[in-house]
């Protein structure tokens, strides 16, 4: 629950100021530009990168086990951008096999996840450290 908390306002915020930023303006244009002349490159790569992000995070979550707590956090930062990766491209490629066209902030959604798992893992931390600072047993669900 804890998750849903932290998580969706990281999400609405990005959604809400992301797209009236310079910075999204020049990226959005220079996506679109490089869009047109080279889909079928786009499309390609979006191919290519759902498939090493597919196996990649199936390595973190089944071979790569963390050994420490700061590990640990990174593992789930690292496995949340992939994550967000693997729902990119498939959503782009959804996009263009239903004749649809391609987005561009859906590709700040692997940034998004990180950003947001960051957060939660800060904020279970502090949580948990005034938990055992007081006492206070905290059920995690």
């Amino acid at each position: 629950m804890l998750r849903a908390f932290v998580v969706l306002p990281v999400y609405l915020a990005c959604l809400f100021f992301a797209p009236n930023l310079p910075l999204y303006q020049r990226f959005h244009d220079t996506v679109v530009a490089s869009g047109r002349a080279y889909l079928q490159y786009h499309i390609y790569g979006y191919l290519i990168v759902l498939g090493v992000a597919i196996v990649l995070a199936l390595l973190m979550s089944f071979a790569w086990k963390p050994r420490t707590y700061a590990q640990g956090v990174l593992h789930a930062v690292f496995r949340m951008g992939l994550i967000g990766v693997v729902f990119a491209c498939a959503y782009q490629l959804f996009l263009f096999y239903t004749g649809s066209d391609l987005t561009v902030f859906v590709l700040l959604v692997p940034i998004v996840f990180m950003m947001a798992e960051l957060i939660y893992e800060f904020v279970a931390f502090v949580l948990a450290s005034f938990a055992r600072l007081f006492g206070i047993k905290i059920q995690d669900a």
